[in-house]
């Protein structure tokens, strides 16, 4: 295991110095997309979509038409609306300019200890290590 790295691919995110930047394969599968036929193939797309929803500007408004498909007692029409809404989202997600995280995190430092014993030491706020 390498300790110090360029980037990191975590949970479909790719984490670098640039920042927080979704992973491409997930990308290029939700670039590749067919349109959906069914409530299921429907479901199947907006969840993989919406984890991304935070590197899509408007998201929710873009994904309306979709998500009114899956209300209950909705029936799955395909119309012009669906249609616009679905490339937009899949055109919003492959498009680099967009992926641009919408909430500013905070830059987080993590530090692992090795200790000889095992054992790992918890900190308190005085800093001091207690080892569990």
């Amino acid at each position: 295991m390498q300790a110090v790295q360029e980037k990191v691919t975590f949970l479909g995110h790719v984490v670098s110095a640039r920042g927080v930047e979704p992973d491409p394969q997930k990308i290029s599968c939700i670039a590749t997309w067919p349109e959906p036929k069914t409530l299921t193939e429907m479901r199947s797309f907006l969840g993989l979509a919406s984890y991304y929803k935070n590197f899509v500007q408007n998201f929710s408004d873009v994904a309306r038409p979709l998500y009114d498909l899956t209300k209950k007692g909705a029936r799955f029409r395909w119309d012009e609306r669906c249609q616009q809404a679905f490339e937009m989202l899949k055109a919003d997600c492959v498009l680099h300019q967009c992926w641009q995280h919408q909430h500013q995190m905070p830059t987080m430092c993590w530090t692992c200890t090795q200790v000889p014993t095992g054992r790992v030491p918890s900190y308190t706020k005085t800093r001091r290590a207690n080892f569990v």
